[in-house]
C-alpha cells in the first residue's frame, strides 16, 4: 500500500458528515488540506480539529457552487495537488413530471450543476495540476500518488420517482468518472467513483426520524472515507475505478 503521509489533498464539501470525516483522516497522515463549505465559520472548527489532528496545514475556501466562480479553488491548488475528493452534492427530492410545485426546474438545474456540472469542470481544471505534481514526485523518487475520488451513491443503480434528478446527476458522475479514467491511467492518475448506500448524515436524519431507516444498520461517514483512503493507497499498477458500499444489514 502506498504511503500517503504528507500528501496535497482538496476536499469539496469538506464542512460535515462525509467530508468533514474525510478531512480529519487524511489529517492523520499530516496531509496539506484544502477544504470547501460555504460557511467560514464552520469551516474554521473543522480546520481547528483538523489541525488538532495532525494536518500539516489546512486552507479553507468558502465558496457556495451554486452562485461563485470556481477561480478561488483553483487558486488554492496551484501550489501542488495530490488528491481531488469530490464530495461536495445536494439533495432535493420531488417528483418532476406529475409533481405540482413550482420549483421543479429550478431543482433540476440546481441538482445537475453542483452534483455533476461542478465536479466536470474542477475535474478539467485540477488534474492538469494533479499531473504536474506527480511528476515532480516521481523526478525526486517519491511514489505517483495523484487520484480523483468521487463520492457518488447506489441511487445510480436504484431508480426512483422521488429522487429523478438526484438519480440523474450521479448516474452522469459515473459516466464522467468512467470516461476520465483513460485519459489519466497512463499518467499513473487513479479516478475511482465510491457508491455508498444510506449513511448517517443530515440527509438521512428525517428518513431515520419519519421514513423508518434504522440509523444503527446504515453507513458511517467513517466507512466512506475508509475506502477513499484505501482506494488512494492502492498499488500503482492497480485503480479501483467503481467501489459500491451497502449497508451489511438491511435498514
Amino acid at each position: 500500500m502506498k504511503d500517503l503521509e504528507y500528501c496535497r489533498v482538496l476536499v469539496t464539501g469538506a464542512s460535515r458528515g462525509i467530508g468533514k470525516q474525510i478531512s480529519l483522516d487524511f489529517s492523520e497522515k499530516k496531509a496539506h488540506l484544502i477544504l470547501t463549505g460555504t460557511k467560514s465559520s464552520t469551516l474554521e472548527k473543522i480546520k481547528s480539529e483538523c489541525l488538532a489532528k495532525g494536518a500539516s496545514s489546512v486552507q479553507m475556501v468558502v465558496v457556495d457552487f451554486l452562485t461563485d466562480s470556481l477561480d478561488p479553488v483553483a487558486s488554492a491548488c496551484k501550489e501542488g495537488l495530490d488528491i481531488f475528493v469530490c464530495n461536495a452534492g445536494i439533495y432535493k427530492p420531488g417528483l418532476l413530471c406529475t409533481g405540482s410545485s413550482d420549483t421543479k426546474e429550478k431543482r433540476i438545474y440546481e441538482t445537475i450543476k453542483v452534483n455533476l456540472t461542478i465536479p466536470m469542470v474542477l475535474s478539467s481544471l485540477i488534474s492538469p495540476i494533479i499531473i504536474k505534481s506527480q511528476k515532480i514526485r516521481e523526478r525526486s523518487h517519491l511514489e505517483n500518488i495523484g487520484a480523483l475520488i468521487f463520492i457518488n451513491s447506489t441511487s445510480t443503480f436504484w431508480p426512483s420517482p422521488q429522487e429523478s434528478a438526484y438519480v440523474a446527476s450521479k448516474a452522469g458522475l459515473l459516466g464522467f468518472s468512467d470516461s476520465i479514467f483513460p485519459e489519466l491511467r497512463e499518467k499513473g492518475i487513479k479516478v475511482c467513483s465510491i457508491h455508498p448506500s444510506y449513511v448517517k448524515t443530515d440527509i438521512t436524519s428525517d428518513m431515520c426520524k419519519y421514513g423508518g431507516l434504522d440509523s444503527k444498520k446504515i453507513l458511517t461517514p467513517k466507512d466512506v472515507s475508509d475506502s477513499v483512503l484505501w482506494a488512494c493507497s492502492t498499488s500503482n499498477t492497480c485503480c479501483p475505478s467503481m467501489i459500491k458500499l451497502e449497508t451489511q444489514k438491511t435498514p
